[in-house]
């Protein structure tokens, strides 16, 4: 069984940090929130919400995971529920490196939109692929949203 895991931004961000194949710019998310899933009491995926804006426009989206099977709808529906419900963000942008397919892939199946490249963003052999959804776009918050029970 899949839970959210609410209120230990700090653990699930270190965790996603240590699964990312590129380290965040000055090795920080910026302001952040953080919902690891739970399947048993074994954290196998997190999102985090960084970069949040002063006014709460924007934030980026990184997720990392172990576990293939880390998500089902009502898991997307919560994770989605958050920045745009309730964190009031109306985009969410999210970026992989160009050579990243399974995040290519994934962020397409989630419904972000590719919205440009930042060129030599890693280094000079490797830029960064920005992709980007707005809250109107979002699929997974269209109807009522189921809440996950929060532990």
């Amino acid at each position: 069984m899949r839970q959210l895991l609410f209120n230990h931004d700090d653990m699930v961000a270190d965790w996603v940090k240590q699964r990312l194949p590129i380290q965040p710019k000055n090795g920080t998310f910026g302001p952040f929130r953080a919902i690891g899933v739970l399947v048993g009491n074994t954290l196998c995926a997190g999102v985090v919400y960084n970069n949040l804006t002063d006014d709460m426009r924007d934030c980026h989206m990184t997720i990392a995971a172990d576990n293939p099977k880390w998500c089902g709808r009502l898991i997307l529906r919560a994770l989605f529920d958050y920045p745009f419900n309730q964190l009031g963000v109306s985009r969410v942008t999210a970026m992989t490196n160009q050579k990243n397919k399974k995040a290519k892939d994934l962020l397409k199946r989630l419904g972000f939109q590719h919205e440009g490249c930042i060129r030599y963003y890693h280094n000079p052999n490797e830029g960064a692929l920005i992709y980007g959804m707005l809250k109107s776009e979002c699929l997974w918050i269209r109807d009522t949203v189921n809440h996950v029970e929060p532990i």
